[in-house]
């Protein structure tokens, strides 16, 4: 009986090809994102960014559903990206995410204490 061993090279590949030339500038951008971890940003400029990134190339940036799917595939549960329609999806880091309710929280609890009517 004969047996035809496939060689790895010789199967083709299923799925979209990896362009390496995107994937080293959406690293770029993560990095940007994990260095600027106290900022929140809106994927469009993350877009920008990478297009920024690929800027002497023949390539372009991830389209906005792509640069979304590999943002929670790289980050995980790290992240948080709001998605309220009509409003612009805004990513930052869920301990970012946290401080800011955190400060907003307490803001709104230091207004009703300074117009509420006092008791005499």
């Amino acid at each position: 009986m004969a047996q035809f061993i496939i060689e790895d090279s010789k199967r083709p590949k299923l799925g979209r090809p990896q362009d390496d030339k995107r994937a080293e500038a959406f690293l770029e951008v993560a990095t940007y994102l994990e260095e600027n971890d106290a900022e929140q940003i809106i994927i469009n400029d993350l877009i920008d960014l990478m297009n920024q990134k690929l800027a002497d190339t023949n390539y372009e940036a991830y389209s906005y559903p792509h640069m979304k799917s590999k943002l929670q595939e790289h980050f995980g549960e790290r992240i948080v990206q709001t998605e309220i329609n009509g409003k612009p999806n805004v990513v930052t880091f869920r301990t970012t995410a946290r401080v800011v309710l955190q400060d907003y929280y307490s803001k709104q609890q230091q207004l009703k204490k300074k117009t509420l009517p006092r008791k005499r």
